[in-house]
């Protein structure tokens, strides 16, 4: 699980400064996103568990919070796996309260995103399951306090 997160300082200062701030919050961008895009050998993937760690990183008292994911969004791990679903993708609709319960189970509590934006970026828009799990974890955002769930599909 990688966690990055890059903060936009408030806008103060002269433009100069200001440039300089969005120029370093756009390098550690760029940087943050060509780290998660190295291969890794670990076979899980733990969505929940690494939002649990997102909220807790979160500055608090921000104007905006806009969080970009880019996965295949399949949950595969110890409290979910999602993979159970890959002949009978809808079925995932029809347990979402049992998985969001063995969710909070795992983490004494569901995260708080009262408010953020998120864009999901789904890696293999061509696969049944993805585009379920997809719309799984739309429908679970929005029910973690998220104002705005957009899904994209990654070319």
């Amino acid at each position: 699980m990688r966690v990055n997160v890059a903060t936009l300082p408030q806008a103060e200062g002269s433009v100069l400064d200001r440039r300089r701030d969005l120029s370093s919050f756009l390098t550690k961008g760029l940087a943050d996103f060509e780290e998660l895009a190295q291969p890794t050998d670990d076979q899980r993937t733990e969505i929940f568990r690494s939002l649990c760690a997102l909220e807790s990183q979160l500055a608090s008292g921000s104007e905006r919070t806009l969080i970009i994911l880019e996965s295949d969004f399949v949950e595969s791990g110890y409290v979910a796996e999602f993979l159970n679903y890959a002949n009978k993708p809808p079925a995932l609709m029809d347990d979402f309260e049992k998985i969001i319960d063995a969710f909070e189970a795992d983490n004494g509590k569901l995260p708080n995103f009262s408010g953020a934006e998120f864009i999901l970026v789904v890696t293999q828009g061509d696969i049944e399951l993805a585009v379920w799990s997809a719309r799984w974890w739309k429908k679970a955002l929005l029910h973690f306090g998220a104002k705005e769930v957009v899904i994209k599909a990654a070319l």
